[in-house]
């Protein structure tokens, strides 16, 4: 068997934590299986479970994952900055639309 080193490991977790990411967010928990999870981010089932002990590990730490990614991001920024920001970034593309369709 093959011996990675440390960064190698971290790097292959992070690639199947950031694309269970993209796919949970599109597909839901249930329509995300481990095998398409793993062809999306290039690597085989076995990769997975040399990381994760099971499907709701790898949920937990994917969700775990994003909400510190939004602490950080938010982190510093007044209630008001952050509704203002969420809807100019969600709604810029529904008010292009109307107008377009007005």
């Amino acid at each position: 068997m093959a011996r990675y080193a440390k960064e190698h490991k971290q790097a292959t977790r992070r690639r199947i934590v950031e694309t269970a990411g993209s796919r949970l967010k599109r597909d839901g928990i249930d329509g995300s299986g481990i095998a398409t999870l793993m062809a999306d981010a290039g690597l085989t089932n076995g990769a997975f479970y040399a990381h994760f002990d099971s499907k709701e590990d790898l949920v937990a730490s994917t969700v775990a994952d994003q909400l510190r990614e939004q602490r950080e991001r938010y982190s510093g920024q007044s209630l008001e900055e952050i509704v203002r920001g969420a809807l100019n970034t969600s709604h810029a593309g529904g008010m292009a639309q109307r107008g377009a369709g007005s």
